[in-house]
């Protein structure tokens, strides 16, 4: 696994990598920038 700051990313095969951001997680491949997982923007409401 790699790491830049706060962002990590772990190559899961030869071009295809599973990365970990702030905004989210998302799946790198030849094909494209899929996103796996979304961070809140904000607080959910409190009850």
């Amino acid at each position: 696994m790699k790491t830049a700051g706060r962002a990590s990313y772990r190559m899961l095969t030869p071009g295809t990598y599973y990365w970990t951001l702030p905004s989210g997680t998302y799946l790198v491949d030849p094909t494209g920038t899929y996103q796996l997982t979304a961070t809140p923007t904000s607080d959910p409401p409190e009850e």
